[in-house]
Parts: C-alpha cells; sequence; structure tokens
C-alpha cells in the first residue's frame, strides 16, 4: 500500500492520511482472523493464511512502522522485499481459491497453470531480481525509485499472479455474470467485488507504467491503487466468510432455479 504526499502530523512520528486507512483496515483484518480462528470449521483455510499475511503487508506499510523497522534492517528497504513476497503469495491464493470455485458454476475445469507453485516461485524470484538491480535504501514503497524501469518490474513480479489471474478470470466471470447475480447475498457480493479487484489491477499495473514515463499520472495512479487495494481488503473480509474451505454446489445455487442449476 503506498504512501500518501499528503500528511497530517500528530506530534512525532508523522502519520499520513493512507497511514490511517492502513490501521483501520489492519484493525478489521486482526478482528476477522480471530473470528474466523473460532470459526475454523467454516472457514477457507487459503484465504484465512492471506488475512493474516495482508494484515502484515498493511501493517508494516505504515510510516510508523517502517520508520522503526527498515533501519534495524539494514536501511536497504529489505522491509519492502518482505512485504512484497507477501504480496505475491495473497494474490496466488486469492486466484487459486476462486479459480477452485468458480467450477461450481460453469463446470469447467480449474486451469493449472494459472496457480501453478511455478507461477508463485518465478514471481518470487523476479521479484528479488528486480530488488538487486535497484539497489534501494531506505524507501518506504520504494517511491523515490518509482521513474525507474526495474521499478515497473518490481510491481509486474508483485501483481503477476493476479495479472495471470485477471486475463483469465475478468471474462471468465463475465460470462457466468447472471450465474452469480442468482447466489445468496454474501456470496454475490464477494465474487463481485473480487472482479472489480482484478481489473483494478490491470489498471493499477498500467498506472505504474506510465508513470515511470510521465510522473503526472502519480495522483491518477495513487487513487487506482489504493481504491483496488481498498477493494481486495473488503473482498478477503468477505471472502472469509461467504467462501467455505470445500464449496458445495448446494450452498452456492441456493437462490437458483432448477433449470439454472442445470446449466452448470
Amino acid at each position: 500500500m503506498e504512501s500518501s504526499r499528503t500528511s497530517v502530523e500528530i506530534g512525532e512520528p508523522v502519520l499520513t492520511g493512507t497511514d490511517c486507512v492502513a490501521l483501520l483496515l489492519v484493525a478489521i483484518l486482526a478482528i476477522n482472523a480471530i473470528w474466523r480462528f473460532v470459526r475454523s470449521n467454516n472457514t477457507n483455510a487459503g484465504l484465512l493464511r492471506v488475512n493474516l499475511a495482508m494484515l502484515v503487508v498493511i501493517g508494516c506499510s505504515i510510516s510508523v512502522v517502517h520508520g522503526l523497522v527498515d533501519p534495524v534492517l539494514g536501511g536497504r528497504s529489505y522491509l519492502n522485499l518482505f512485504t512484497h513476497l507477501l504480496m505475491i503469495y495473497s494474490g496466488w491464493q486469492i486466484t487459486r481459491s476462486l479459480t477452485d470455485l468458480l467450477p461450481e458454476f460453469d463446470g469447467l475445469k480449474r486451469k493449472q497453470f494459472i496457480t501453478h507453485w511455478s507461477v508463485l516461485v518465478l514471481s518470487m524470484i523476479a521479484l528479488a531480481a528486480s530488488i538487486f538491480i535497484l539497489d534501494p535504501r531506505s524507501s518506504r514503497g520504494l517511491d523515490a525509485y518509482d521513474n525507474q524501469p526495474a521499478f515497473v518490474a518490481y510491481w509486474v513480479a508483485t501483481l503477476f499472479p493476479l495479472l495471470l489471474g485477471a486475463i483469465h478470470l475478468i471474462p471468465r466471470m463475465w460470462k457466468i455474470m447472471p450465474l452469480i447475480l442468482r447466489t445468496k447475498l454474501s456470496t454475490r457480493l464477494t465474487l463481485c467485488l473480487l472482479w472489480v479487484s482484478y481489473i483494478g489491477i490491470i489498471l493499477s499495473m498500467a498506472g505504474y507504467a506510465i508513470t515511470a514515463v510521465y510522473q503526472g499520472f502519480w495522483t491518477t495512479r495513487e487513487v487506482i491503487v489504493s481504491a483496488t487495494t481498498l477493494l481486495f481488503a473488503i473482498s478477503l473480509l468477505m471472502a472469509t466468510a461467504s467462501i467455505p474451505q470445500a464449496p458445495k454446489t448446494a450452498s452456492l445455487r441456493s437462490h437458483q432455479t432448477p433449470n439454472q442449476e442445470s446449466l452448470q
């Protein structure tokens, strides 16, 4: 989660407007994780791991936390590397959980290449390579390097599992949207928000590419990225509540007619 260039000083150190939103998200994710542990029998384990990973990612994005931890790690942006590795895993796992669910609607087999472990490993290697090329000093979100090609590679690697998922899932979910809209309310809202979030990933990546050559697009990019991050956070909270460990056709199609069920 990137920093805002407009900040409000609350004594020392400084908290930005984005930090305040991050603190709220951390609190909500923490409460959700505790609640899901209590109701572990009904919780998708993969999505719960993503919940915990994003709790750490968003927590470390807070300027106060970064300012305390990054110097301890040598001031070489290793904290950025760690949090982006968690983001890669989170994107891969969210895509995996969603592709496991969609056959309940269209009957198609899961596309193995989208969630193959090699996608996860290659993305992590590419991320480490881009950090090595940038050779950054302490910079929260690497904002100080956002006009360099390696910075774009850094975000391509981070978002690659989600980008790969978006290319496949956006058109696939659009085709079955009439069926999605006939599920129970929680499932319907979760899947619709995830669909919009994947569109936001495409726009965010385009924003990073444009900013590399035109810095005047920075504010627009940050609005898109922040909105996409917020949408994914909300989607994740809803997904842990509405997508079970092993989705059952009956629960997902509770609001469908017999004729609609025959389409699955």
